[in-house]
């Protein structure tokens, strides 16, 4: 496979103002093209707000992805091409924005193809263009299947069995709650029982438990393409209450120490408090849409956001009613810090710290401190909390796999204990003693599904009178990046079907499906043939990778 090198060629331009350019973009997201088009317009504001903070870093498509289009910390951009897509749909509306209420403009935002940094440019003035730049010597390679000549397909009229992902991403995601009797004593397992909370049309996301257990707060949305919002339901299931409203994308909500209030991110950007009793609202300032935590005994609120002039996130804290912050983490990894709760005496706080998917746990006081480290599992991670009686942590990560609850001694002895939850994939998880004085844990889960379809190719016919895309391999999991073998006969692709990343291999009609590898504990990716289809390429990442 040869690869270009590219580079933007930006045309000669005067330096606009920021002040000018957030004019400009309040004017585009009020525009028709943008005023119902919810993802277009969280793209396009992160886009605009990063490449005028100077943060590059952030504008990869992993990040993105999980800042503005909710995917989770580490989420696998290769199996759901959702920036992408988005990003194409983003340049089109742009463009029918500058041709029509936006013509007179002095100033052009633009989303230049190749990237996600956007570009700032006077009235009139030519887009930015690829070039493309020299590039090495080129190596011989057998072309693969699906570079079959044109000419060929057009003159014998081969079918050509060309992979296409369809996505079926969060079908429709439970919050479930468990009851824990007793202290926590690995020698003695308590009780754990299971119930689902909500299991609506759409997708809920992000539970919260209220200061005395009785409530849960969410986020659901029946059409995630337009946004969530918030609402409240009774720990043991019951009618939904809608506390915001006008699809703002709001997420993460957290109680006040009262639970009164709630603290929640809107538009992947805003730190906003809100009152249950009144719904006044109020914006406390940017975070990044990885959690809210709001500290207990206290009016601390934990969030997270991109350290100051360095591109990695970090842990800070801001106090609810004078809106004082300071910055607690400064790490100094590639990514940084990314969730963090407080215990239950408000003393101090647990945080993940990360680089690349290799992520642990550590703690240290509220106050500041030195830090201590807890776990030893180095991969990905998907929320935090304290249990109820501060002796133990409880997270969801994916040392087995797929996400699945843990806990362990706050103080970082012994080792890790599964949670029985009898749930597959599940994140964010939250406790609080419960009325009867046991301990509630309440966590979402995730139902996620991709399949390898195939499409006949036949140009000279009707596009009405083409036969459709018919789904080749399957399974309840995801299942990506597929490429043919250079003689046609065998497919190789991705797929987490037994829980882990892995590479697999199948024939070219779909059957006698198997793995190629079993290095659990990596994320798997992109295999690709060798020219003679005896060898696989593929990249990995992980547990100490």
């Amino acid at each position: 496979m040869l690869w270009n090198r590219w580079r933007l060629e930006f045309p000669q331009q005067q330096p606009q103002s920021d002040d000018r350019i957030l004019e400009e973009l309040e004017r585009v997201l009020a525009s028709r093209e943008f005023v119902n088009a919810e993802r277009a317009a969280r793209f396009l504001r992160f886009a605009v707000e990063r490449t005028l903070a100077g943060d590059r870093e952030s504008l990869k498509e992993s990040v993105i992805g999980a800042a503005v289009f909710d995917r989770g910390i580490g989420y696998d951009p290769k199996a759901e091409p959702i920036v992408r897509t988005e990003a194409r749909r983003l340049r089109s509306k742009l463009s029918q924005y500058y041709q029509t209420g936006g013509r007179d403009a002095a100033i052009q935002i633009a989303v230049p193809t190749g990237g996600y940094v956007a570009a700032f440019l006077p009235k009139n003035a030519a887009l930015p263009k690829l070039a493309v730049m020299p590039r090495p010597e080129p190596v011989e390679e057998t072309p693969v299947a699906e570079a079959v000549d044109r000419q060929t397909v057009h003159a014998t009229r081969l079918l050509l069995w060309r992979p296409v992902l369809a996505m079926l991403a969060v079908a429709t995601v439970a919050v479930a709650i468990g009851w824990w009797r007793g202290t926590y004593q690995s020698r003695n397992r308590p009780e754990f029982a299971l119930s689902t909370v909500t299991s609506y049309p759409g997708a809920q996301y992000s539970p919260a438990l209220s200061p005395d257990g009785r409530q849960v707060a969410f986020a659901w949305s029946e059409d995630p393409t337009i946004g969530y919002d918030l609402y409240l339901v009774a720990a043991d299931g019951g009618v939904p209450k809608r506390v915001t409203t006008g699809h703002a994308a709001d997420d993460m909500p957290s109680w006040s120490a009262d639970g009164s209030q709630l603290a929640f991110i809107r538009h992947a950007s805003s730190l906003m408090v809100m009152s249950l009793a009144s719904g006044g609202e109020r914006i406390l300032g940017t975070a990044y849409p990885a959690f809210v935590d709001w500290a207990p005994k206290s009016n601390l609120i934990l969030y997270c956001a991109w350290m100051p002039g360095h591109n990695r996130l970090a842990i800070f804290a801001i106090d609810a009613t004078t809106g004082v912050k300071r910055q607690l983490t400064a790490p100094e990894l590639s990514i940084g810090d990314t969730l963090a709760a407080a215990s239950p005496d408000g003393r101090e706080f647990a945080f993940v710290r990360c680089a690349l998917d290799n992520c642990d746990i550590y703690a240290m006081p509220l106050a500041g401190g030195r830090s201590r480290r807890i776990t030893h599992d180095e991969c990905s991670f998907n929320g935090l909390a304290w249990m109820p009686d501060g002796r133990s942590i409880v997270y969801s990560n994916r040392r087995r796999g797929p996400y699945m609850m843990w806990q362990i001694d706050s103080a970082g002895f012994g080792k890790p204990e599964e949670i029985p939850s009898s749930a597959d994939d599940v994140r964010f998880p939250k406790a609080r003693f419960g009325p009867s004085g046991s301990a509630r844990i309440v966590f979402e889960q995730r139902v996620r599904s991709s399949n390898i379809w195939r499409q006949q190719l036949d140009p000279d016919r009707a596009k009405s009178s083409a036969p459709g895309p018919e789904r080749l391999i399957a399974s309840t999991r995801l299942d990506s990046s597929p490429q043919i073998s250079p003689d046609g006969r065998r497919i190789v692709f991705a797929s987490d079907r037994t829980g882990y990343d892995e590479i697999w291999i199948a024939d070219a009609d779909g059957g006698n499906q198997r793995a190629l590898t079993n290095i659990r504990g990596h994320r798997t990716g992109s295999p690709r043939w060798s020219p003679d289809g005896n060898r696989v390429a593929f990249d990995a990442t992980g547990n100490k990778g």
